[in-house]
């Protein structure tokens, strides 16, 4: 008699054992990656609970300035936004064109009520012709705007900074909504202003900004 309630509790123990793992499994399954120098493409699947890929390029855009496009007679403020570093442009004259997405995230779930929060971190890199040009940058100088999941969030290039690096780490990126069909991204331009004050130190200037993507990570939301 002992010896079967031992086996029949083993046998609970175990099933219990069981249902626990695959439950702890489908409520935490996640996708994270590192880009620190190249180019990420990172999938991660488990069965049907599908597919979930990372794309974070190396991003760089750049605005080339002459003395020209940074006259003080323009009446008024003007502003130039950056093109591809690849491009033959020097700039655009309308932000439309302008965002590059520095990360898509996307599913292949079969599930179409599985849904994927994500979470993770932007660094920012910003160089000219000359360093000299970045100490005296003014705060209506320029900024960067962002666009898709980080909408709304923008920094002034003279917050572009750390310590004595012109370099910035955005923490606590945070975004939910990928599904199925449903992808996500994070897109940036560079936003240069021709002020009412003498920018004579952006004559001539070939501002670079490279935005990677250092960590990022997607977790299934439980439903």
């Amino acid at each position: 008699m002992d010896k079967k309630n031992t086996m029949l509790l083993t046998v609970i123990a175990v099933a219990t054992l069981f249902v626990a793992v695959v439950g702890a499994t489908f409520a935490y399954f996640s996708i994270s990656g590192i880009n620190n120098t190249k180019p990420n493409v990172l999938q991660a699947s488990m069965g049907t609970l599908g597919t979930v890929t990372l794309k974070s390029p190396n991003t760089s855009f750049k605005i080339n300035l002459s003395g020209n496009e940074m006259r003080q007679n323009l009446g008024g403020i003007a502003s130039y936004y950056s093109v591809p570093i690849n491009s033959t442009e020097n700039f655009l004259t309308s932000p439309d064109n302008a965002y590059q997405k520095i990360l898509l995230a996307s599913v292949k779930d079969e599930d179409v009520n599985h849904e994927y929060k994500c979470n993770g971190s932007v660094k920012i890199t910003l160089s000219a012709n000359n360093v000299s040009t970045l100490s005296s940058l003014l705060p209506n100088d320029g900024e960067i705007v962002f666009g898709g999941a980080m909408d709304g969030v923008s920094k002034k290039l003279t917050e572009i900074k750390t310590g004595n690096n012109y370099e910035l780490l955005l923490d606590n990126i945070e975004f939910s909504g990928l599904k199925n069909g449903a992808d996500k991204d994070i897109s940036a331009y560079l936003k240069i202003n021709n002020t009412d004050v003498p920018q004579n130190y952006l004559q001539g200037e070939n501002l670079v900004v490279t935005i990677i993507v250092p960590t990022f990570s997607c977790d299934l939301i439980n439903k």
